[in-house]
């Protein structure tokens, strides 16, 4: 019998994990579950495009995608930096579909598990591995760790007639950061984030935030669409795997949107479980690849906070910061210090392979 897989979610990094399986001829199943998230534009820099354009084979599923080419980025006093950044902006549901679409063209149609599936009952009956995709469906064992109570509130708005079509903005404020991209002519979203959820009315808070900025304010015109609150605190699972399954994208760990690479890291979980499942078939000891796959996506995460902490300066952002800085701090150097221990493994070409000790 050979490697089967069963796979529970339909986001970015289940699909990744579909395409580069099939791409090394394992079977898999997948069981979307019920998608019940608030789908709201999503901007993807290169490093993500690049990503999807890889897995998918080509680039139409960017051909209702709106293109953008600058970020102008301004922080607390700083004056305005006008970086060259390719990027493009659509709608998250659209990414979803598009992927989806292009995963299941690779199943046949006893692969795909109704929707709400026990992914694990269907495991013990037919898989042996097991890759959770969905927060929801994780093992009751695990446990979730939030760094910190930050939230971004999110809608659509109508942008004024000067608004450039291809720049997006990132402020930061007394509050917190606005973020604006524009998703088409005459429309973008807009984020905000501030450092706990707001005590009255979110599009009260929203337009408060755009009204403290010195130039995003300038181009919205007007809300044009319900205010979404999102909590924003990055967040880890852990363990991040166990005796044949693993947690990945989603089910793995949430990234503040303020480093701009929450789906490029989803689809790298995605193909790093992969990776370690078809390298597993090649007789390596999965014991061995599941704790590298730990300390390889808990060294992202340290990193990933430090990151925040770095950007999140109280001089910039005042002290209602302060607590989620520290927080942002201490969780780096616990997750650093944990994961310390030499890497084993490197990827290579969808393959992990043992790097040689130092002489």
């Amino acid at each position: 019998m050979g490697t089967r897989v069963i796979i529970a979610g339909g986001g970015p990094a289940p699909c990744a994990a579909v395409l580069a399986l099939r791409r090394r001829g394992v079977a898999v199943r997948l069981s979307l579950g019920a998608d019940d998230r608030i789908s709201l534009p999503l901007v993807l820099n290169e490093a993500a495009v690049g990503l999807l354009v890889d897995l998918s084979g080509g680039s139409a599923w960017l051909d209702q995608a709106h293109q953008l080419r600058r970020r102008v980025v301004r922080w607390g006093k700083e004056p305005a930096r006008t970086v060259l950044e390719p990027a493009v902006s659509l709608p998250g549901a659209m990414l979803r579909e598009r992927l989806l679409d292009i995963a299941l063209r690779q199943l046949d149609a006893h692969d795909l598990l109704d929707d709400g599936a026990d992914a694990a009952k269907w495991m013990r009956g037919y898989g042996n591995w097991l890759l959770y995709g969905d927060a929801g469906g994780a093992p009751s064992e695990t446990q979730v760790e939030r760094f910190g109570r930050r939230v971004m509130l999110s809608a659509e708005v109508a942008l004024v007639r000067c608004a450039e079509p291809d720049i997006c903005w990132m402020e930061g404020n007394a509050n917190g950061w606005v973020f604006l991209a524009p998703v088409a002519d005459g429309r973008a979203i807009v984020q905000a984030s501030l450092p706990e959820p707001p005590s009255g009315c979110p599009a009260g808070a929203l337009v408060a935030s755009i009204a403290s900025t010195r130039h995003i304010f300038r181009l919205v015109e007007a809300l044009a669409g319900k205010v979404h609150v999102h909590c924003t605190a990055p967040a880890l699972r852990r363990p991040l795997g166990g005796s044949r399954w693993l947690a990945i994208g989603n089910a793995a760990m949430s990234l503040d949107p303020v480093c701009g690479d929450g789906t490029a890291q989803a689809l790298r979980s995605g193909l790093l479980a992969a990776a370690i499942i078809v390298t597993s078939q090649e007789g390596s000891d999965p014991r061995a690849l599941i704790e590298h796959y730990d300390r390889r996506v808990a060294r992202t995460f340290a990193a990933h906070l430090a990151a925040c902490a770095r950007l999140y300066d109280p001089a910039v952002f005042g002290a209602g910061w302060e607590r989620e800085i520290a927080v942002l701090r201490q969780g780096a150097d616990a997750l650093a210090g944990a994961s310390r221990a030499p890497l084993e493994f490197s990827l290579n070409e969808g393959w992990l392979v043992p790097i040689e000790p130092r002489a």
